[in-house]
């Protein structure tokens, strides 16, 4: 005799298919924070070895070498500027340092009252980058301020998208307080 009882829908199959999605996903998401935790350390380290050579420069053309020649490799980046407004009070000239001026009001204008800006897809400032102005694309740009002195430290890079906004620039920030404060140190020497 035929089975007239109605055919039982088997979800089995569907809900271990769901579940091998579920954790799957899961498993995607673990790796992301993975990778982005090395990155922050690495990003983190490299931060870390750049002030401690600032720290060791035992002359302010050692402080600006290491911040503009020996930064690009620690922080992997095309072109590093450190530039002050002239006219607006003390400027921290440092013999021999490769320290560009701007004219007053400069960094409000780029900056308006933020501490950074970050800046994707762009051409380079020749005003801060000078000849290496053509090779960047992408930059960040950090407000130091030594007493009365506004001034921006700024990063390039070659690859458009390698600053762009919503980046995290705490370690950043951190290193251009460090630069701030040795701006001081060296005024003074």
């Amino acid at each position: 005799m035929p089975d007239s009882a109605p055919p039982v829908a088997d979800f089995q199959a569907h809900l271990i298919a769901r579940l091998r999605q579920e954790k799957a996903a899961a498993d995607d998401a673990a790796q992301a924070v993975v990778e982005a935790t090395r990155a922050n350390a690495n990003n983190a380290a490299r931060v870390h070895g750049l002030v401690l050579r600032l720290l060791d420069a035992q002359d302010g053309a050692g402080f600006f070498q290491a911040l503009t020649l020996d930064s690009l490799a620690w922080l992997d980046v095309d072109a590093a500027a450190l530039a002050m407004e002239s006219g607006s009070g003390p400027i921290p000239l440092i013999p021999n340092g490769p320290l560009r001026l701007l004219p007053p009001g400069t960094v409000q204008a780029w900056l308006g009252d933020a501490a950074f800006a970050l800046h994707g897809d762009i051409t380079g400032s020749e005003a801060l980058y000078g000849g290496g102005a053509a090779l960047v694309r992408s930059q960040i740009l950090l407000r130091v301020t030594p007493p009365g002195t506004p001034g921006v430290l700024a990063f390039g890079s070659r690859d458009p998208q390698a600053f762009a906004p919503g980046q995290s620039t705490d370690q950043a920030q951190f290193l251009a307080g460090v630069v701030e404060r040795l701006l001081v140190r060296w005024q003074g020497a």
